[in-house]
Order: C-alpha cells, then structure tokens, then sequence
C-alpha cells in the first residue's frame, strides 16, 4: 500500500472523551491504543498533522513562469526542498501545484504557525533556496498568507 495522508482533528475526540493530554505526542498514543481508535488497524504509513494550539499558517505562493526548458528542473528543486524544509521545526508540508491548461505553478506550503514560517524564512537554507531557483525563474514569486480559521 502506498504513502497515505490522513489529516484529522484529534482535539475534536479528546474534547469528547474528556481526556488531558499534555503533548501531541501523548495524545496520538492514547488515541491509538483506543479500541474505537480510527487507526488502530493502519497499516499503511500515515502521516498525521496535527492542529493543535495556535492556528495552522498557510502560504500560497504563486510562481512566475519558468524559463523555457526548465520545468523539469524546477519539479526537482522543489522536490528537494520539500526535504530540506521538512527538517524545520512547525512545518508541516509544501505541495506544488500544476496549472490546468494556461497559467504558472503554484504551492500551498503550511506550518504549524507563523513564528515557524518565520523561522524557516530567515533561515540559511531558504536564502540558498531561493538562490538556486532564481536562474530557472523569468520574475519572482509572489506569496500570499494566510491563517487557517475552519478547517
């Protein structure tokens, strides 16, 4: 079985359940080793992102179009730096989105909350990034953020 992405909201079932968990961690644990738990028979590989606290922070970035012959390219620079990223603490994932027809590639890059987005932005590794991408790029991207309140 191949990588699956389930998303839920844990707090939801602990709010339910009366249970207090101190850590994200303690309270996948508990919820799992429950008889009603909805993963107790996963076994595929499960990512689970929590929504816990502080409001998930969302980028949406729009691209500019790709030089000519570049394409493929830019997929594998934003392939490796979805593993370079994913080492920062409160990012959660970055998905690269493919125009239907006309237009540019966009991304929906989410953190766990703004001051991780800030973090990774002002970071080493971002600048670098940044850099390596330029050569394949005719303009800059353009980021829009937002702040997930239903969901």
């Amino acid at each position: 079985m191949g990588l699956r992405t389930l998303t839920f909201h844990i707090e939801a079932h602990c709010a339910r359940a009366g249970d207090a968990m101190p850590t994200p961690t303690e309270r996948v644990a508990k919820y799992l080793q429950r008889p009603s738990g909805a993963l107790k028979q996963a076994t595929a590989h499960v990512r689970i992102i929590f929504l816990w606290g502080d409001a998930m922070f969302v980028v949406v970035i729009s691209f500019p179009q790709i030089k000519a012959g570049k394409d493929a390219e830019f997929q594998e620079w934003f392939a490796g730096t979805n593993e370079e990223f994913s080492r920062f603490k409160g990012f959660i994932r970055r998905r690269l989105l493919k125009p239907l027809g006309d237009g540019t590639y966009g991304a929906i890059v989410e953190f766990e909350n703004q001051e991780a987005f800030k973090a990774t932005q002002s970071s080493p590794e971002h600048a670098a990034a940044g850099e390596r991408v330029k050569p394949l790029l005719n303009g800059n991207p353009t980021p829009h953020f937002y702040e997930v309140i239903i969901g």
